[in-house]
């Protein structure tokens, strides 16, 4: 299936959704029908790669509406070489890949598919207090934490930051469907997530309260 929607969000960010079920030999003739380069690609490649390398290409090409390059700074941070002014995250699955775009300040995404294997390796993403709140076999409230841990990964910039050291989780409800906000912080610096339950996929986005509140204040 092509390009799904775009949502928005309350802080700007706009989040652009491909549903993946192409194959690779089919989305290379949707990126020459758009004059993109399909460039990076090597035969070596996973299958799943080859796709999600294409799909961000022809996202990239929606959202700004010409071929653009995308690159990663020191610390894994994507842009746009033509667009610097524009902040942008990426995260996919073997199903979905979800593109985030915000003018005015950073932000992070991730995706993650519905089930059970999160349960298995809580100790590698929640910390002592963090597993307070988040019971061992809430499936739900595991991928919440998952996502919202790899976004305000993203959104924070920096490589060597410890999920469960340096990145917390305020306690939170369950999902239950619908949208949660959540708050976290991270290095003495206080975050906003939103996580969204869509078809059997969790989407949490993040981004810094004091870049929200620079911009209420201009």
């Amino acid at each position: 299936m092509p390009y799904l929607r775009k949502v928005p969000y309350p802080d700007g960010t706009h989040i652009y959704l491909w549903e993946l079920n192409e194959s690779p030999a089919e989305l290379t003739a949707q990126c020459k029908r758009r004059g993109l380069k399909t460039l990076g690609l090597r035969p070596s490649m996973a299958r799943s790669r080859q796709c999600e390398l294409l799909v961000e290409s022809l996202l990239l090409h929606i959202i700004f509406g010409e071929p653009v390059e995308l690159r990663h700074l020191p610390g894994g941070q994507p842009y746009v070489t033509s667009h610097h002014d524009v902040h942008i995250s990426v995260s996919h699955t073997h199903s979905l890949v979800c593109v985030a775009i915000n003018a005015h300040h950073r932000i992070g995404i991730d995706v993650e598919t519905w089930g059970t294997r999160v349960l298995r390796v809580r100790d590698k993403f929640l910390s002592a207090a963090e597993q307070q709140f988040v019971a061992p076999g809430d499936t739900d409230s595991h991928l919440v934490a998952w996502t919202a841990k790899e976004a305000l990964y993203k959104a924070h910039g920096q490589a060597g930051v410890s999920l469960t050291a340096d990145l917390s989780l305020e306690p939170f409800k369950s999902l239950g469907g619908g949208t949660l906000t959540l708050h976290a912080h991270c290095q003495g610096e206080k975050y906003e997530l939103r996580t969204t339950a869509w078809s059997d996929h969790m989407i949490t986005l993040a981004y810094r309260v004091a870049d929200i509140e620079n911009i209420e204040k201009t």
